[in-house]
């Protein structure tokens, strides 16, 4: 029984719910319900009980969920203590990020910026697609990742730090007859074909744009016929429908598509560094610091500071 199907067991008991488990784990409901399913056929035991609005613990269930905590905290501390030589002083940090953001664009400057500030520590960037980042971070393949506060507050044991209010805009074909106005309300879309890109053929777990329009009521494609952000702009170049994102894909794209991004009138999400481990905090912080700077610098064209 590995560590990940611990945490779904874990996930269920605390959420009692097997939808929200199975978002907090980034997998299926079916594959939440079959990984519970196959563990109580494992265990000989039933561990929840399921009743018509309420899913609870069998007495059983709750001395396995106690015992899986405790094998958790374990494994997590002993990623932590890896990490690290045995003066508890830190060496390397693995930073994770997905493709499109502002991070992926400008992990050279990140680098470099943080090399300064701790000239010892090794330092490595790993990408991963959207559904993966929170789960690289949970099961310790990265310290640090660079996602937003949808991802955060889904993660109670996870600690973040703001740096960007990162305000939606929607992509659409040059001559488009809204292209007329400066800023999009959600009643501009209601009749309009909009595809946030899926994450790897999970509808239920769009990219952080998908989730913005979710939580505003705007409507949307329930999944998109791709899962790569280019590829649906191109779709949007072409004229096949609209396709929402945050104002830094637009600051990054401006000059690299050939269709109109406008700002949408909904609340967007915040662009968070996010870890889980006390021991990264300096780092964290630190890091905010830095990403603050570049997206500042994105949006005018000051000079490069850090002060």
């Amino acid at each position: 029984m590995d560590i990940h199907r611990l945490r779904c067991v874990v996930s269920l008991a605390q959420l009692k719910s097997v939808t929200r488990a199975a978002e907090q784990n980034f997998i299926t409901q079916s594959t939440m319900s079959s990984t519970i399913s196959s563990i109580e056929s494992e265990l000989g035991v039933r561990l929840f009980t399921r009743g018509k609005r309420e899913i609870s613990l069998t007495p059983a269930g709750e001395r396995f969920v106690a015992a899986a905590e405790e094998i958790i905290q374990k494994y997590d501390a002993v990623l932590a203590q890896v990490r690290s030589n045995p003066d508890g002083v830190l060496t390397r940090v693995v930073l994770g990020f997905n493709s499109i953001s502002v991070v992926g664009m400008k992990s050279g400057i990140i680098m470099e910026l943080l090399q300064k500030m701790y000239p010892t520590l090794s330092i490595r960037f790993s990408k991963y697609s959207i559904s993966e980042l929170t789960q690289s971070l949970l099961d310790g393949r990265t310290d640090i990742i660079f996602t937003n506060h949808f991802e955060a507050r889904n993660n109670p044991k996870a600690h973040y730090i703001t740096f960007a209010n990162t305000q939606p805009c929607v992509f659409m074909q040059k001559g488009h007859r809204l292209t007329e106005k400066e800023v999009l309300t959600i009643e501009d879309l209601e009749n309009e074909t909009l595809f946030c890109a899926s994450n790897e053929g999970q509808p239920q777990k769009l990219a952080v744009a998908g989730e913005m329009l979710r939580m505003a009521g705007v409507p949307y494609t329930p999944e998109s016929p791709v899962a790569n952000e280019e590829a649906i702009i191109s779709m949007v170049e072409a004229g096949i429908g609209l396709y929402p994102a945050v104002n830094w894909f637009k600051l990054l794209l401006d000059d690299r598509v050939d269709c109109v991004p406008l700002e949408l009138d909904i609340e967007g999400p915040y662009a968070v560094v996010m870890w889980v481990s006390e021991e990264y905090e300096g780092i964290a912080q630190d890091l905010a610091h830095i990403l603050r700077s570049i997206f500042s610098k994105l949006q005018d064209e000051t000079s490069w500071s850090i002060c």
